[in-house]
């Protein structure tokens, strides 16, 4: 605050002045944090694609070897039919889906999430509801 205001006899003007000064200040920190938190969250999304890329080009060169199964086909961000879910990295052979949900860091909490893909999976595309997944 403007230091030349506590000199001045305390009277409601003044008092309104460090007010609006206060209020001005905390509006330019309250934008400085937004700026922060979108640089922050766009540095996170892109380590996440980065990750994406990452093995969905390993896999794409040859390496489609996935837990023991060998895929013939890959895609990449595949999105739902029937609901609004993306897959990240899909793999398929005549009797076999492979579904990989990237994570840059993953948590336990994920798993949950990663679990019911597989039901998702189902739902959206019914032409592999006989393939293992």
């Amino acid at each position: 605050m403007d230091t030349s205001l506590n000199k001045q006899p305390t009277t409601p003007e003044t008092v309104w002045a460090m007010l609006r000064e206060l209020a001005e200040r905390q509006a330019e920190t309250d934008r400085q944090i937004r700026q922060v938190s979108q640089q922050l969250g766009g540095i996170s999304n892109n380590q996440g694609r980065f990750a994406e890329e990452y093995f969905f080009n390993s896999f794409e060169k040859g390496k489609r070897n996935f837990f023991g199964e060998k895929f013939d086909d890959i895609k990449k961000n595949l999105k739902g039919i029937n609901t609004d879910e993306d897959f990240d990295i899909v793999m398929l052979n005549r009797q076999s889906v492979g579904i990989v949900d990237v994570k840059y860091k993953a948590h336990v909490n994920d798993v949950p999430e990663v679990l019911r893909k597989a039901y998702a999976f189902r739902a959206n595309f019914t032409k592999y509801k006989r393939h293992k997944i």
